[in-house]
């Protein structure tokens, strides 16, 4: 897999989590009675008031799978607090890590994701001395949007327009956290939200499964916590050819 190419698709399948099907509820929902002050709402109602605690999130962290155009898995762990962003990507050849801060953005590829790009082992030994441990800068796209709170949880939103149907079902765990699942499709994809029945309402967690494929789910927890993402020591920051 080529790095470049790994981080754009695994920023661009949590956007479109977000921002796309699982980011926009219906208003129009099905209505199932709980006893609880809470879960006495309607559907829409639920979601709105955990969409609402949600864009007052400063800090959250961020562990799941995605799947990449190539139908190869990722699974992530992002921390992240405004522009700061510690995280880091699995995926088939490897892992990478990701650090940005109002200073910029680093990537580091370890080194089974190095012997990946190589076709010998005279040739992996020669990468890894130079390369081994090293970061190098991350631009500012894809990973700008995937790391910045406020622009990330504008994704929770109410879309007041569908007439789509929700499903509600039972309150269970999600971790240590009572959640409620609510789920709805949007096309062929199937999207469930899983929100906090205690305030405040946080989602919790978010599974989208598409026919044929694996679902990918995100799990959100650690809000509020500080994150550090100092920048690496100038010396660890290398160029590579062709950037």
């Amino acid at each position: 897999m080529n790095v470049v190419r790994a981080r754009q698709a695994v920023a661009a399948a949590l956007a479109a989590l977000l921002l796309t099907s699982c980011g926009s509820l219906p208003s129009e929902v099905g209505f199932l009675k709980r006893h609880n002050e809470f879960l006495d709402q309607s559907p829409h109602a639920i979601a709105k008031a955990a969409f609402a605690d949600m864009q007052k999130v400063k800090s959250l962290r961020i562990l799941g799978t995605v799947n990449l155009d190539d139908e190869e898995g990722a699974r992530m762990d992002v921390r992240l607090e405004g522009s700061e962003c510690v995280a880091t990507f699995d995926v088939e050849e490897g892992s990478m890590t990701f650090l940005q801060n109002d200073k910029g953005s680093w990537i580091r590829p370890d080194n089974d994701i190095w012997r990946s790009k190589t076709s010998s082992t005279q040739e992996a030994t020669k990468v890894l001395d130079r390369y081994a441990g090293k970061w190098f800068d991350a631009g500012t796209s894809p990973f700008a949007k995937l790391c910045n709170v406020d622009k990330l949880l504008k994704g929770f939103e109410v879309d007041e327009g569908d007439r789509g149907t929700i499903d509600v079902g039972k309150v269970e765990k999600v971790g240590d956290v009572d959640a409620i699942p609510l789920s709805g499709r949007d096309g062929k994809k199937r999207c469930t939200l899983w929100i906090a029945v205690e305030a405040p309402h946080h989602v919790v967690k978010l599974s989208q499964k598409e026919p044929n494929q694996m679902p990918e789910v995100l799990a959100f927890e650690e809000f509020g916590a500080e994150v550090d993402a100092p920048s690496p020591d100038k010396k660890d920051i290398v160029v590579l050819p062709g950037s």
